[in-house]
């Protein structure tokens, strides 16, 4: 209590601002202060020091000890103020408002103030106690004298008042979890009320529940509830029950009941916060003892408070030792006092940054970076000092700084040779070759060239240090020969390195010869190289072989002798240039400019070629001058056209170049050439020094001239644009004063153009990202450019979210003179990436749990994300999956057709029917549904494809279709039984009629072959000629000669009736294979039409239509032929229908085939009753049929779409006429994709 009272006295004036400020909020402080609104103030600064005395006579004492009501000055003082307000004409509602303000701003100082949690508890309690013993006061003598309803009102606020006091209580006892919080509270809650008995309470809290005393879990016969809401999540109720049926809660006991629940909600959230906060704070534990960076926590004086794991190991301490560590003892001794200084201004809130040397305990010194900072620690002022080894750095550095030095000498090498003469170049080759010298510490150095016959190298340049002798003779040329080692590799363009004489392998016999007489000990010779082509040599040596191992690698030398070689061929170029001096006046006749060379008076001394074809009409004088030509006077033409202004400046301009009163002149001015208005410019510029005289240009800029008109034009459209643009666009200076803001801008920020343009952009800035701001501006004052989010404040003080792309902006003379910033209004993307990382991991969730499988991959097919179903359902890991080719799981036969629908996905909405392999080497049936996807510039990246195990529902389909192919033979078995009793009846009588016959042919012919034995022995008698008459007759053999050929005729006729209904069985009943394969349609057409004859032979005729140029059909023909006779027997069920309604309707059936490309075409027509709109869009439907039971099974359509439309990729649709009749349309592609 004692820290309570210390808060209430360093905060209580807070607490009053608060208050006030509240007020102003509300609009009671309209029109300036009132006496009624001082009363009020006087009243709540004397609730506050009634509070911090009660506070304080009470601080020491236990909570169960303190006293029950207020004391005698606190409650004469609520007494008396309540009197007072009343007799003002206040009500009691103002007084309470009052009251509860300040309780609420009360226990928000407390909650805002890191108070230890036993001291915490007990301030809130004892807040609770007072402020409801102030209001129970105030309202009794506020409430004395007033009607009922006053009282009963007052009465309603008091029980609530108390109710939340007495659960402040309940709340504020010392719970180790909170499920016995909430059990506390479920106590508690009953005694809330004023009629305990009967009533108990029941919170239900994350799905557990939490029953008060006397409470069974029994039914409750009258109850109020309230929805508890935690952390903006639904997560139960509390609900007050009575034991009592007849019970009737009062009015108040609702709102009651919803304080006491935003009461409860506002602890639990407490709690929750509060083990989040441990949560966090032990996660920044780990990443601060993780943290490769060495980071100390210390006071102003670099007592360390706290460092991390980094820490130590750069200390070489044990971890106990670095809180009685000082950082300054670690430092070198010379840095720490710029160190402390350092951590002065720091602790002033200026970040401190600057390197130091960290010594370790074991005396090894590390170079560091330290980043200083202030931050509160455990509540007081700290400093945090980050360190960063910059050892490597340093060694960067040094490099850095001997490459610079390389440049330098480079630099002063390339700007001495261009700068010299042909007269100079010697000096010039020397001088560098003393720099050279100084800079690698060599002794010599000379430039070889090249002779022009290409076979010896001869001394041209040589430097050498004081007192050493000119290279000897030897020397002084260099071939094969003399030197062939070092030739050898000069006429490779490779640098030869000699480090020390005495290591040289014999090859180079002759060289360390000579090295040797000369005094050398090391050495390097770089050829010089221009264009592929060697020019001459550079070599630097001394007499130390020491200064050999310096050589190597030395780039200066390389850039040297390329300088020496540039130099030299420029040398050489300068040659040719005066030879091609002759051809400077070829070149001054190409020249497009019309050119004149005027003598000091003016006359016209030389023109070239263009001049005399033009020259005179493109002076300023236009077609006036047409006179000039060799030996004309132009300043005498100018004078005579006085009249023309621009002839009058041409005079002014050139009279004083040739003068020498200017240096040049220029002027811009319009002309007519062939009657069209051009423009050109005329420049005037003096001969050489010692020549008097002037060379004058005449030159076309009428393209120039458009162009410059095209560029106002453009700049008046950008001005548009700026005006127009979407984005803000904003100029400052190099003060930060804002000169330029577009409407945008304004709009943007809520303040008019002129309320930005001449303030400082800090007033629109969000105070947060002032240093940002700062660094960007350094950037821009180094001229870079760049791209950042920046936080702004709108007038109205909501924070604005932006993206500005700025650069800088430069005066006429280069220097700094502000920036301009494209600035566009990103709040909305701000919030909508929150939402998008959440969205993100519901859709990780969503997508991990789907019961289909999901892939991803990149468009060559490889496979880069596969989830868990997918991965169960090939039996493989992801990790197998994942970066190899989904191609490689599919069946052989479907990999080529996987591969052709993914590199389709973006054109494609269809599924495709895919087998995989699983890993046991069974197949699995899946239909893939392919969706491309793009990357963030719109192009097609990728594809994820949803997989659907379709295995299960394959084979139940292939049962389904067995079935309804069993269905189709069964109706039709009875039907072709009969077509083939017929031929078969006929046929047995005429085998019986043409038995008959050949007996009685038989018995015939035995007679005559009697006849004719005995005619062999003697002559027939006329009586045995006429017993084979009378045979012949009683046989009836004229009668059998008529009427046998009919019978045999009759029964082939029927044979082969016979052959031809078992030959269409057995082809439509053939099972067909399982792939597709080229088939006859016709053929097919006119078999199914023969085995579904006895379906429609009674209600209807068959006519075949069948187009003879349809060629073969790539599909499963044994499925189509099942479609077919669907359609077929469906047909003749119409027209059965038909005919009941109507008996003498015909019926009649059109079996057809069309070739349609890309299409073969079948169509089935019927004259039957036609399909009802009703019922048109569900035909198609499984198990959907219009017919009586028995009669039909509802799956013949639906099975004939999924065979043409699914599995052959074709088209099933009807067209009807109810009424009149129907006609369905299979088509069939021509070719199956391949695949």
């Amino acid at each position: 209590m004692r820290e309570f009272v210390q808060l209430l006295r360093q905060g209580g004036e807070t607490v009053l601002a608060g208050l006030a400020a509240h007020a102003r909020e509300q609009g009671r402080d309209k029109g300036g202060a009132t006496p009624d609104q001082d009363a009020l103030a006087l009243v709540a600064r004397g609730c506050m020091a009634a509070l911090i005395r009660e506070a304080a006579e009470q601080s020491g004492k236990a909570p169960d000890r303190w006293r029950p009501g207020l004391d005698l000055e606190s409650e004469s003082f609520a007494l008396e103020h309540a009197a007072r307000h009343k007799k003002r004409g206040g009500d009691m509602e103002t007084l309470l408002g009052l009251l509860g303000a300040l309780r609420e701003g009360c226990l928000d100082l407390v909650d805002d103030n890191a108070l230890p949690p036993g001291s915490q508890r007990q301030a809130v309690r004892f807040i609770e106690r007072f402020f409801g013993g102030l209001a129970t006061t105030m309202s009794m003598a506020v409430a004395a004298g007033d009607g009922a309803a006053d009282l009963e009102d007052l009465r309603g606020r008091l029980r609530e008042t108390i109710a939340l006091n007495r659960l402040s209580q309940a709340l504020n006892r010392e719970t180790a979890s909170k499920p016995e919080l909430l059990q506390s509270v479920a106590d508690a809650l009953p005694e809330c009320w004023d009629l305990a008995q009967g009533l108990h309470a029941r919170i239900l809290f994350n799905g557990a529940a939490y029953l008060g005393g006397g409470d069974n879990g029994d039914p409750c016969p009258a109850f109020l509830e309230e929805p508890l809401t935690v952390l903006g999540q639904a997560r139960g109720h509390v609900r007050l029950c009575s034991t009592h049926a007849e019970h009737t809660f009062h009015p108040d006991d609702a709102p009651m009941l919803a304080a006491v629940a935003r009461q409860l909600e506002h602890v639990l959230e407490t709690r929750i916060s509060t083990r989040l906060l441990r949560c966090s704070e032990r996660q920044f534990r780990e990443f601060f003892d993780g943290a490769a960076d060495a980071i100390f926590i210390h006071d102003e004086n670099g007592h360390v408070l706290d460092a991390n794991r980094s820490a130590n190991i750069w200390l070489n301490l044990p971890e106990c030792g670095l809180p009685d560590l000082n950082l300054l003892d670690s430092l070198a001794e010379g840095e720490r006092q710029n160190a402390a200084a350092r951590f002065q201004n720091a602790l002033r809130g200026e970040p401190e940054l600057f390197q130091a040397t960290l010594i370790r305990r074991d005396g090894f010194a590390i170079p560091v970076e330290l980043l200083c900072q202030a931050q509160e620690f455990q509540g007081s002022p700290a400093l945090i000092t980050t360190g960063r080894n910059i050892a490597e750095r340093l060694r960067d550095q040094r490099e850095i700084e001997r490459r610079l030095e390389a440049e330098a000498l480079v630099s002063a090498i390339s700007g001495r040779l261009i700068n010299s003469g042909e007269a100079g170049m010697a000096r010039a080759v020397e001088e560098s070759l003393n720099d050279l010298c100084r800079h690698l510490d060599m002794a010599r150095a000379g430039v070889f060239l090249l002779e022009p016959s290409g076979r010896a190298l001869r001394l041209a340049y040589q430097w050498r240090g004081h007192g050493l002798e000119p290279l000897p003779e030897p020397l002084r040329r260099l071939n094969r020969s003399r030197a062939p080692w070092l030739w050898e590799r000069i006429a490779a363009l490779e640098t030869a390195v000699i480090r020390d004489t005495g290591h040289m392998p014999p090859a180079a016999a002759r060289e360390k010869s000579l090295l040797e007489a000369a005094g050398m000990a090391c050495a390097a010779a770089v050829p010089m190289v221009a264009d592929g082509r060697l020019l001459g040599l550079l070599v630097v040596a001394d007499a130390s072989p020491a200064e050999g191992s310096r050589l190597a690698g030395r780039r200066e030398l390389e850039q040297a002798a390329l300088l020496f070689a540039i130099a030299i061929e420029r040398q050489r170029a300068d040659a040719a240039l005066r030879r091609s001096e002759s051809l400077s006046r070829a070149i001054l006749d190409a020249l497009p400019a019309n050119l004149c060379v005027l003598d000091k008076k003016g006359r016209l001394t030389m023109v070239n070629k263009a001049w005399a074809v033009t020259g005179p009409e493109s002076t300023p004088l236009g077609g006036d001058g047409k006179r000039l030509g060799l030996g004309g006077n132009y300043l005498e033409a100018c004078r005579a056209a006085a009249d023309n202004p621009h002839a009058t400046q041409a005079l002014e301009g050139i009279a004083a170049v040739l003068t020498r009163r200017a240096p040049t002149f220029r002027m811009e001015y319009p002309g007519r050439w062939r009657g069209e208005l051009r423009w050109f410019v005329l420049q005037a510029s003096p001969l050489a020094r010692g020549t008097s005289g002037a060379v004058v240009s005449h030159r076309d800029i009428t393209e120039q001239m458009r162009a410059i008109m095209k560029l106002k034009e453009s700049e008046e459209r950008f001005r548009i644009i700026v005006e127009t643009a979407q984005e803000a666009v904003i100029m400052i200076d190099a003060g930060e004063i804002v000169t330029y803001a577009n409407p945008r801008a304004a709009d943007l920020f809520g303040r008019s153009a002129m309320e930005l343009v001449r303030s400082p952009l800090a007033e629109i800035l969000d105070p947060a990202d002032a240093r940002l701001l700062e660094q960007k501006l350094k950037r821009r004052r180094q001229g870079l450019s760049d791209q950042y989010e920046l936080r702004f404040r709108h007038k109205d003080g909501r924070r604005v979210w932006t993206m500005i792309n700025a650069s800088p902006l430069r005066g006429p003379n280069g220097a700094y003179a502000g920036s301009i910033g494209m600035i566009t209004d990103i709040s909305d993307r701000v919030r909508a990436e929150a939402r998008l990382r959440r969205n993100e991991a519901r859709y990780r969730t969503l997508v991990e749990s789907m019961h289909e499988g999901l892939v991803m991959a990149r468009r060559s097919g490889m496979a880069t994300y596969a989830n868990d179903s997918f991965c169960a359902m090939l039996g493989r890991k992801r990790v197998d999956l994942v970066g190899k080719p989904l191609a490689d799981f599919a069946a052989p036969q479907d990999r080529r057709r996987l591969m052709t629908m993914f590199a389709m996905a973006a054109g494609r909405d269809k599924q495709e029917e895919i087998i995989w392999e699983h890993a046991d080497g069974r197949h699995i049936y899946t239909l893939v549904s392919p969706t491309a996807y793009a990357d963030e510039d719109g192009r097609e990246a990728g594809f994820f494809a949803v997989v659907t195990d379709t295995t299960e529902r394959k084979n139940l389909e292939s049962q389904l279709l067995h079935s309804q192919k069993l269905e189709a033979i069964g109706q039709l078995a009875a039907g072709i039984a009969h077509e083939i009793n017929t031929p078969a009846q006929y046929v047995g009588n005429n085998v019986q009629f043409i038995k008959g016959a050949f007996l009685d042919l038989l018995a015939v012919v035995e007679s005559a072959r009697a006849l004719a034995s005995k005619a062999k022995k003697e002559c027939p008698k006329l009586e045995d000629i006429k017993a084979l008459e009378r045979i012949m007759a009683e046989r009836d053999v004229d009668y059998l000669a008529e009427e046998v050929p009919g019978a045999i005729a009759q029964t082939l006729e029927g044979v082969e009736r016979i052959n031809t209904i078992v030959r269409s069985v057995k082809q439509f009943a053939h099972p067909g294979a399982s792939a597709m394969a080229p088939a006859d349609l016709n053929e097919s057409m006119q078999s199914t039409a023969t085995v579904s004859r006895n379906e429609w032979k009674y209600v209807a005729e068959l006519a075949l239509d069948l187009d003879p140029a349809l060629p073969y059909v790539v599909c499963m023909i044994g499925e189509i032929n099942q479609v077919v006779l669907n359609l077929i027997i469906n047909a003749a069920h119409a027209i059965a229908d038909a005919k009941k309604a109507d008996p003498e309707r015909q019926g009649r059936i059109t079996l057809s085939t069309r070739l349609a490309p890309p299409w073969a075409e079948i169509r089935v027509g019927d004259t039957g009753t036609g399909i009802p709109p009703e019922v048109q869009r569900k035909i198609f439907d499984p198990f959907f049929t219009t017919k009586e039971v028995g009669r039909g099974t509802g799956q013949g359509l639906t099975i004939s779409r999924s065979i043409v439309v699914e599995k052959h990729k074709g088209q099933l649709f009807f067209e009807t006429r109810p009424g009149e009749g129907t006609t369905f349309v299979v088509r069939l592609p021509l070719a199956q994709a391949s695949g």
